[in-house]
């Protein structure tokens, strides 16, 4: 077994190096000098995504791993993209995020367009909207509210939400009785990325003459879809409301239902209606009149012009959304033949031309990197994840551009689209329809991350072909809305899957730029001596992430013996802090009180644990 300290050793290793430090200032400064000069001159190198095979690479990796590999080295010939996902961290979630710890110890973040979350005595609790059987009604197991949908919607029913002290219940005026129809129930699925859970959909058929009422849940959206399956005249659908503890507030042509200090709780967004053949139409209008203190009649009444040449089924769509969320992905396209409209509460976007040359469209996405991937982070590859309506093959190319002027996604329009850089990030060929669509991203999120000027991406068509390509917007069902993944990792440490930009120095050490993160790493070979009594071996080690701290060996210095253990309370698990800047995380294997408890995955590092310091630390079995 071979030891790091003991107590005969140290008071020698703490001599030597008392002896030796006092040269270390001269040296360093000569090489760092050196050092920063090759960084300057060293070439950027970006991340990019590797498809082809990945999955099966990672399968044959691991099924003839040797025992000796380290699980950080394990998937070093790999894509960090396609690095398998481990478990998700809890601790670091957010509204609209989740954070995962992949195989090899570095992490993913999956952003998604709305809310994944709701919190609870200041936890994150994953939303499930799944519909279950409460005696009368179905209602939906945990979100910031519940909602009541009754098995049978009569005259004398109500639908309900509640949501903390407040409440909304409506009836159907002059609606015929329904029983509720709900849709199936989807199965989680292996891939934590993927939150099956957090829409549901019931319907009532004919509540009205020729319109079936689809309620869906999204989120922390409720959606009520009116399908008219043919033409009425001058039609108009009435509901009354009831109310606890809110009142419904007029502001800018949009209603909010808002509390006694005039907090907006819920609002409504703005109504449209679409046809079968993909026509939309914003001449949808809402009236309120207020019956009593706290009960309300709305009225939707939806543009009769429009209704007489559409083609039909027709969907009227209202949707009610609580109202404290903040967006992190926005969504939408511009229509170079509808110049002045905006797009963005749809659920499906458009890119390309039909016939004339005139009519192109381009799509729009923006987002907000996490505020916790920190400067001493890097971002390792980040993806744009999105899905098609269709799996139609065509000889259309989509190019993906970075933004260089900003836009509002509430209004933009063709008049007022964003300027972009005309270096293509990325690209897709509709071809090749089994690909995933998926862009590779990770150049223009890792300048965000390093200089904060996020003005989004434009996809946009390579040429002008007579093809539009539609793609789900963040309206759509859950499962195939836009998502932004991104791998990050700290930029310190000497590791094997990195290149690096090396400078010798002779006795004055070794420098290591990382041709990634141009993070320095520096280390000097202070002290070697070999003999039968006490072998040593001092190094030092310099790490530019923590080049503004000490430990009494001057600013970003250690020596191979400062391993201090940690413990990362977000994981549950201990890593070493280690002279180079390196973190390998460590999981308990046994619940007994064996001498060398934690280990890395496979019994491959063992180690005990006393007061923070390592107590032995060994290798092997």
């Amino acid at each position: 077994m071979k030891k790091f300290f003991n107590k005969r050793s140290k008071k020698v290793v703490d001599n030597a190096i008392k002896a030796l430090v006092f040269l270390q200032k001269p040296f360093a400064m000569f090489g760092l000098f050196l050092i920063l000069m090759g960084a300057f001159f060293a070439p950027a190198v970006s991340a990019y995504n590797v498809w082809s095979n990945s999955e099966k690479m990672i399968s044959q990796i691991e099924e003839t791993k040797s025992p000796e590999t380290l699980p950080t080295q394990l998937y070093d010939d790999i894509d960090a993209s396609m690095i398998p996902i481990s478990k998700e961290i809890e601790n670091l979630r957010e509204e609209n995020q989740k954070v995962f710890l992949k195989k090899d110890g570095t992490y993913e973040v999956s952003i998604y367009q709305d809310p994944v979350h709701y919190k609870s005595n200041d936890q994150y609790i994953d939303i499930d909207n799944t519909l279950v059987d409460d005696g009368k009604y179905y209602t939906n197991k945990q979100n910031a509210f519940n909602i009541y949908f009754p098995k049978s919607l009569t005259r004398n029913e109500s639908i309900k939400i509640k949501s903390e002290n407040y409440q909304i219940q409506w009836k159907i005026v002059n609606s015929k009785q329904s029983k509720a129809n709900q849709s199936k129930q989807k199965k989680k699925d292996k891939d934590l990325t993927i939150l099956n859970h957090l829409s549901s959909e019931i319907k009532y058929q004919k509540v009205f003459e020729n319109t079936d009422l689809e309620y869906v849940l999204k989120s922390n959206q409720i959606k009520e879809n009116l399908y008219l399956s043919q033409y009425n005249e001058n039609i108009v659908y009435s509901f009354e409301y009831e109310l606890k503890n809110l009142t419904i507030a007029k502001k800018d042509d949009t209603y909010s239902f808002v509390n006694d200090l005039g907090e907006e709780i819920f609002h409504l967004d703005n109504l449209y209606m679409i046809d079968s053949q993909g026509e939309i139409s914003y001449e949808v209008k809402i009236d309120v009149e207020r019956k009593a203190h706290n009960k309300y009649i709305i009225k939707i009444i939806p543009d009769d012009t429009f209704l007489k040449t559409a083609s039909y089924p027709v969907k009227i769509d209202p949707t009610l959304i609580l109202s404290r969320q903040t967006p992190v992905i926005e969504d939408t396209y511009v229509s170079e033949n509808h110049k002045t409209t905006n797009y963005s509460n749809q659920s499906i976007m458009k890119v390309g031309y039909e016939k004339a040359v005139t009519t192109r469209k381009d799509i729009l996405i923006k987002f907000s990197i996490p505020s916790f991937i920190k400067s001493s982070d890097v971002i390792t590859y980040s993806h744009l994840n999105l899905s098609r309506v269709d799996k139609v093959s065509s000889n259309h190319q989509i190019n993906v551009y970075r933004n260089i002027t900003n836009y509002t996604n509430s209004t933009v329009n063709w008049n007022t689209k964003p300027l972009y850089n005309k270096e293509i990030i990325d690209y897709y060929d509709f071809r090749y329809v089994d690909t995933p669509l998926v862009f590779d991203i990770s150049r223009p999120t890792k300048e965000w991350h390093e200089n904060g000027s996020n003005f989004g991406l434009t996809i946009a068509p390579e040429s002008h072909h007579n093809s539009v390509i539609n793609i789900y917007q963040s309206q759509a069902s859950y499962e195939v809305r836009p998502v932004v993944r991104i791998g990050y990792e700290t930029k310190g440490g000497l590791k094997n899957y990195w290149t690096y930009t090396s400078q010798e120095l002779g006795q004055a050490g070794t420098g290591y730029v990382s041709d990634f993160t141009g993070n320095l790493v520096f280390k000097r070979d202070e002290y070697f001596v070999q003999n039968e009594y006490l072998p040593l071996n001092l190094s030092f080690y310099h790490n530019g992430i923590n080049g503004y701290s000490t430990i009494g060996y001057g600013y970003g210095y250690k020596t191979n013996y400062n391993y201090v253990i940690l413990y990362d309370s977000n994981l549950n698990q201990y890593y070493p802090d280690t002279p180079d800047g390196n973190k390998v995380y460590f999981s308990l294997f046994s619940s007994d009180q064996s001498e060398y408890p934690y280990q890395w995955d496979d019994t491959l590092q063992k180690m005990a644990v006393d007061g923070g310091c390592i107590k032995s630390f060994i290798t092997g079995n």
